[in-house]
């Protein structure tokens, strides 16, 4: 008896530990079709390469300070050049979600990795709120250079 119950604690953790990356991928997969941020990410490199600096400011959350923003704007659109995106792999997801005295709060931080029509590889890092005052980005950066 105590074999029998040895060899199906060892073939159940067998089959756990080779199912264990499936998981992960569907866990990042269903955060990701629940989440708001990934296309309006795609929205938002769109607008930079196409150079529309009001309407990507619009996709910032109204709470966002505006110091800087326009030079920010100016720098990654310069750097895109009109080049357009191919392909952007995600990365990382983190999604949480806050209740409190002030209101819901939904945060949604995103890592992707992103191709240009040039075949040069880059990195952004978005963070996006929805909460009472609104829904949009809060940080959105281009990274370059080793990650």
């Amino acid at each position: 008896m105590k074999k029998l119950s040895c060899l199906a604690f060892l073939l159940i953790l067998t089959i756990s530990c080779l199912s264990a990356c499936n998981f992960s991928q569907n866990l990042t997969d269903k955060l990701e079709d629940s989440a708001q941020a990934p296309i309006k990410v795609d929205e938002m490199m769109g607008l930079l390469s196409e150079n529309l600096i009001d309407d990507a400011k619009s996709l910032m959350h109204p709470n966002t300070s505006s110091e800087g923003l326009d030079d920010s704007f100016v720098q990654m659109i310069a750097y895109l050049a009109g080049r357009e995106v191919l392909s952007m792999e995600l990365e990382g997801i983190n999604v949480s979600t806050s209740v409190g005295t002030s209101g819901n709060t939904r945060q949604e931080d995103l890592f992707y990795k992103a191709t240009l029509s040039d075949n040069n590889v880059i990195y952004i890092n978005a963070v996006y709120i929805a909460d009472d005052a609104g829904a949009g980005f809060i940080s959105f950066q281009l990274v370059l250079g080793v990650v």
